[in-house]
């Protein structure tokens, strides 16, 4: 993605905030703050999603549900034969919080999709590696 510089002025206190967060994450300031800027556009956006950190990078989730990423709801969704219903019954949620993760599947279609197709290349790797080491055992 291609990307370009911002220069901008925060209080003492958010800038020293801002450092801590990322000596945490062990992320560069500017990284971090160019991530919050992001996440922080897309949640006016989308304020029934949220972002939470897994081991393959931060993923959005819906905000009452955060265990529940927006690419489980759209694997099911279209699983499900692209029926709301049927995924809202599926996940025990009110359809309105499914169409609020399928909105933002709907503008961020690649990004989900990707990880969606790198989760089952791992998954698939990990089960081979797993099925290996049990045929020599």
């Amino acid at each position: 993605m291609a990307r370009s510089h911002l220069s901008l002025r925060v209080d003492t206190r958010t800038r020293q905030r801002l450092a801590e967060r990322a000596r945490t994450e062990r992320l560069p300031q500017g990284t971090l703050a160019a991530r919050y800027i992001d996440e922080g556009l897309r949640r006016d956006r989308h304020p029934r999603v949220t972002f939470v950190a897994r081991i393959s990078g931060r993923l959005p989730a819906l905000l009452s549900h955060p265990r529940l990423l927006v690419a489980h709801i759209a694997q099911t969704w279209r699983a499900s034969k692209r029926s709301v219903k049927a995924t809202a019954e599926y996940f025990r949620l009110p359809e309105e919080e499914i169409r609020a993760a399928l909105d933002y599947y709907a503008e961020f279609r690649d990004e989900v999709d990707d990880w969606i197709a790198w989760n089952r290349s791992e998954s698939d790797r990990l089960e081979r590696e797993w099925q290996g080491q049990s045929l020599r055992a």
